[in-house]
């Protein structure tokens, strides 16, 4: 990958794009959202919006809706915005606000979610064959028992509206080596209206990426927790003996969050306990994904999952698999990336024009884990094992952020690496990107750790004592017979 600012249409295999597949997204949920739209005549709605989508959303009329409806998905998005920013969780037990604002979040949300499921799967280390992901192992398009063509079967936890989903489907159509393997997805969400929307995009997304591949889906209207089972008393195992070893891709998009393995009613073992119910669902040689918001709580929670997956090999964003070496008990800070989102993408200049959208969201952050469920401990076929460095900051002043800036002289920096052995090094920020967060350097050698086993990411600023209040009577502090009043007192 090249060292500059995130391109969402250039990935880690060159000779790819996913432009195509992006504004076959548009299309789709153009078309799917009709039934959600707010109350309004819609019967030219299908003709009106197919020949704009293909054209490309940045050029789409604002004709597409009226100015009534457009204002009132604003009016929904900004109500989704103020609940996700309020740190609430469980939606589903305080009135979750997405089932009402379902138009608001397909236009919005859901773009930026499947940019973050997206960039996590084209990110993991694939073997590369003509500048494609290679299709091997479970990939592989015959199926993997007896060249038979068995189903490539997805595991979807808390779809909501399909983000991870069509993400995974959006892989699997610029894949080398292209085939008519059928493709299963098992969906998982507690909201009914969440399922028929999701269903919706996903059938209409592959008739387009993936038009000679049969899908089935399945859909399962309960909570994630009761598809793995009661995890308090080790039902989970009896929930999943069915489906044990079953699914090739197994994870979520976004979910996490609102499960709150970490949360204050939550006790320390529940994230292992979801996190091994998980793990007897993953076929040999398949992965596990999860992708997170790249907040503090959103790596918690991750880290909470982390122990059960110690000894399958880390696809992403780790070069091991050992305990996080950022990970500390306060959590100031944490392993994320930062994407970033360009002008235009999908609706936002519609929804500005057109709804008056206040909201400038150019970029978003993601954490998230990936691991491969590998008897060796090592990486198999279609992925390599990955070695190298990855950044986990952008360019620090040597010495920590509180060093001194000199306009006349440029100032040393240093990057924060993490390596194959676990640890934070230290890289000289000397020809680096401005911005090198989230990149691989696979061709730099290991530079030295400085100073300790694993020093701290950020060296906390020791703060001065302060001085005792002055009162009536004192002298001035820089006086030699200057004492605090209340010691004079005594």
């Amino acid at each position: 990958m090249s060292m500059s600012d995130y391109n969402p249409y250039h990935m880690p295999f060159p000779d790819v794009t996913f432009r195509q597949v992006d504004r076959a997204l548009a299309e789709t949920l153009l078309r799917t959202v009709a039934p959600f739209l707010p109350r309004q005549r819609t019967d030219k709605y299908p003709a009106r919006n197919a020949p704009a989508a293909k054209a490309g959303v940045e050029k789409t009329k604002p004709g597409l809706f009226s100015a009534s409806q457009w204002r009132k998905i604003t009016a929904q998005i900004a109500t989704l915005h103020e609940a996700y920013t309020g740190r609430q969780s469980e939606f589903a037990r305080h009135g979750n606000p997405l089932h009402g604002n379902m138009a608001g979040y397909q236009l919005y949300f859901l773009p930026r979610n499947y940019l973050r499921a997206r960039h996590v799967l084209a990110s993991l280390p694939w073997q590369i064959e003509a500048g494609r992901p290679a299709g091997g192992g479970v990939f592989n398009p015959a199926g993997d028992k007896n060249n038979s063509v068995e189903p490539f079967r997805v595991l979807d936890l808390g779809c909501g509206t399909g983000a991870f989903s069509l993400a995974v489907l959006a892989l699997l159509s610029v894949m080398t080596h292209s085939s008519s393997r059928p493709v299963r997805l098992t969906l998982v969400d507690q909201g009914h209206g969440l399922l028929e929307l999701a269903v919706a995009n996903l059938r209409d997304y592959a008739s387009q990426v993936l038009p000679e591949v049969s899908l089935d889906i399945e859909t399962h209207a309960h909570g994630v927790e009761r598809f793995l089972g009661d995890l308090s008393d080790g039902a989970g195992e009896v929930a999943s003996q069915s489906r044990q070893g079953l699914f090739h891709i197994a994870g979520g998009a976004m979910m996490l969050n609102e499960l709150d393995l970490l949360g204050p009613r939550r006790k320390s073992t529940r994230g292992e306990r979801f996190g091994e119910a998980l793990r007897r669902l993953v076929h040999p040689g398949g992965v596990a994904v999860f992708v997170e918001p790249g907040t503090r709580r959103g790596y918690m929670n991750l880290m909470a999952l982390r122990p059960r997956f110690s000894e399958w090999p880390s696809l992403y964003p780790c070069p091991h698999s050992d305990p996080c070496p950022m990970w500390e008990p306060s959590v100031k800070n944490w392993c994320h990336e930062k994407l970033m989102v360009p002008g235009g993408f999908f609706f936002d200049q519609l929804l500005k024009s057109s709804g008056g959208l206040e909201l400038d969201m150019k970029s978003v952050h993601v954490a998230s884990q990936a691991w491969q469920n590998t008897p060796s401990g090592k990486a198999t076929a279609p992925f390599f094992n990955r070695g190298g460095l990855k950044a986990v900051s952008d360019r620090l002043p040597l010495g920590g952020k509180s060093g001194k800036k000199d306009s006349k002289t440029p100032q040393a920096t240093v990057v924060l690496f993490c390596n194959s052995q676990g640890r934070i090094a230290e890289h000289p920020g000397a020809g680096l990107p401005a911005k090198p967060r989230g990149l691989w350097l696979e061709n730099l050698p290991a530079p030295p750790l400085s100073g300790g086993e694993n020093p701290p990411v950020e060296k906390a600023a020791v703060k001065k004592p302060s001085a005792p209040p002055r009162r009536r009577g004192d002298k001035k502090p820089g006086s030699k017979k200057f004492k605090p009043f209340r010691q004079r007192a005594k």
